[in-house]
């Protein structure tokens, strides 16, 4: 079985691991992470251990990322993500996952280019006009995780972004914050795994 491996594009880090799937998934961690959370949940293990390919980011927005210079414009970040994608995975499709500010710029990337799918843990802006009328046009399935105790997005903003899309799928990890993958770091794996296997 292959190794993942490390990399670096634009200053940032990235880790690669070429499975056995032709769509990777791409991870996006949240503004006061760093791609490592995926590492630390087991997530990137799990995705080794059943050969599924990945992409884990380090991403120019994030406050305490591996990445020499910071930039939280929208479109460098969108722009990034296309780049690493391009240069590991050339002509595939991607599934992405992202949470918080992650969560939004992978909503973005996928109204600009083709995606097979999105995993949401608590994304910020999720109802903005402009997603809301790309999202309720596309039948690009959407997990959509979200912590009962966030306190930086409401609750109603992911219902309402369940309501407004296509085919989107809410699931509440009661008792969670914001970040709700640390408080059920196992059932968020199993969570994202099923999604996954479902799409490749």
């Amino acid at each position: 079985m292959k190794e993942p491996e490390i990399h670096r594009l634009a200053g940032c880090s990235y880790t690669v691991y070429k499975g056995k799937t032709e769509n990777p998934l791409i991870l996006l961690h949240g503004y006061s992470f760093t791609s490592a959370i995926w590492r630390e949940i087991r997530l990137l293990d799990i995705l080794e251990d059943k050969q599924i390919s990945y992409l884990s980011l380090d991403m120019p927005y994030g406050k305490v990322s591996d990445c020499i210079e910071k930039n939280r414009d929208t479109q460098h970040n969108v722009l990034h993500v296309k780049k690493v994608l391009e240069k590991e995975y050339p002509n595939t499709t991607p599934i992405l996952l992202g949470a918080s500010l992650g969560g939004y710029i992978s909503l973005v990337f996928g109204t600009i280019y083709p995606i097979i799918g999105l995993i949401l843990v608590g994304p910020v802006w999720s109802n903005r006009p402009e997603l809301i009328k790309h999202y309720s046009r596309k039948s690009i399935p959407i997990l959509l995780i979200y912590g009962g105790d966030d306190r930086i997005v409401p609750r109603i903003e992911m219902e309402r972004f369940r309501e407004r899309t296509k085919n989107t799928k809410l699931i509440v990890y009661e008792g969670a914050p914001h970040p709700a993958y640390l408080k059920y770091p196992e059932t968020f794996c199993r969570d994202i795994i099923t999604f996954v296997t479902r799409l490749i």
